[in-house]
């Protein structure tokens, strides 16, 4: 995103709306029944603006109430087609509890289009479509380095649902067209880095976003003044397949940049797919146990990103494990000294 005015420090997000495309909006109207042409927005195209407000709304089909919903279907065959298609996908998706019942959901389009009988008024829709959730992204780049822009890491995420539909996430769709989305900024969970503070991150996948903009800001820092050192931690799934910003760390760890050795960095990646036993950053960190121990000892501040679930307790597991081992106590007593170095100011996490 270019052409943007921002005050914005290190380690803080965007927010934007992951917006519905004008075609979904358009054949949504046309299916819809009885809706008056005073509902719709002004002017003679359906645009991203106007409409960026409404978006898929996803239905949870009930099965155990389904056959109490036929005053809904104006045929038998209809029901008939959608208990087939709840059969199907619970073959894919099986109930485990009473919770689960309610799963795979559809979006409610696809309803319309699959039960052509069912005759859904506007008012309806009002009252089903639930207001639009904004996306938070991290922010990954440093506004010293690229003013006026913010740069994102966004994965591609696509997949095919139980009705045989392939789905895609509309916001890499709208960020890929260029078009005017509403956005703005708050502040993220990681603070800025003093330049003289020691460094170690952790950021697996798309997590390694907030720290483009770290590696960034210090390597201008450094041209100027003494910094400290940084150890990044990264991890993906293949080196030769979702190795993100790959060029841009092996530059800034060789020929005295500031993830090198020659600066007292250092840069460490784990392809968890690549061997036939899976590799996760926890693994490399470990190999590295002494050098951490050594950064943590001078009053180095610890950094975690990523959107994996257990990563982030696997991660502050092995560096209790670490402490334990580096520097002769207790696991006890290093989960102590983790926990007053989060307190302090010096620990965290953003997941």
């Amino acid at each position: 995103m270019k052409g943007i005015l921002y005050a914005s420090q290190n380690g803080n997000a965007l927010d934007a709306y992951e917006a519905s495309l004008d075609p979904w909006l358009s054949s949504l109207w046309r299916m819809l029944s009885m809706i008056k042409p005073e509902f719709l927005p002004n002017g003679p195209d359906v645009v991203i603006q106007d409409t960026v407000l409404i978006h898929q709304p996803k239905v949870q089909i009930t099965y155990h109430n389904i056959a109490n919903d036929k005053s809904h279907f104006s045929s038998a065959s209809d029901l008939t087609c959608l208990n087939v298609q709840i059969g199907s996908a619970r073959s894919v998706h099986p109930g485990k509890s009473s919770s689960d019942r309610s799963r795979p959901g559809c979006f409610l389009k696809m309803a319309i289009e699959d039960i052509p009988s069912v005759q859904m008024r506007f008012e309806w829709l009002v009252q089903l479509v639930p207001p639009l959730q904004p996306r938070a992204f991290s922010i990954s780049s440093s506004q010293s380095a690229h003013p006026n822009q913010v740069h994102l890491t966004v994965n591609v995420v696509s997949w095919t649902t139980p009705y045989k539909r392939e789905k895609k996430r509309t916001m890499l769709l709208f960020i890929s067209i260029c078009i005017h989305v509403p956005a703005w900024f708050h502040k993220g969970l990681l603070p800025t880095p003093s330049p003289s503070l020691p460094l170690i991150l952790v950021g697996p996948g798309t997590g390694c976003a907030p720290f483009c903009g770290f590696v960034e800001e210090r390597a201008l820092q450094s041209r100027t003044n003494s910094t400290d050192p940084i150890i990044f931690f990264f991890g993906c799934w293949n080196e030769n397949g979702d190795f993100l910003y790959r060029d841009f760390w092996l530059s800034h760890s060789q020929n005295k940049g500031v993830l090198s050795e020659a600066k007292g960095g250092g840069f460490y990646v784990a392809f968890s797919r690549d061997q036939p036993q899976k590799v996760y950053v926890q693994h490399k960190m470990r190999e590295q146990s002494q050098r951490i121990w050594n950064l943590l000892a001078e009053g180095a501040a610890v950094y975690i990103a990523g959107f994996s679930r257990k990563m982030p307790a696997d991660v502050t597991s092995a560096f209790e494990e670490i402490v334990s081992k580096e520097n002769e106590v207790s696991r006890e007593d290093a989960v102590r000294w983790i926990r007053a170095l989060e307190k302090c100011g010096k620990f965290h996490i953003e997941a």
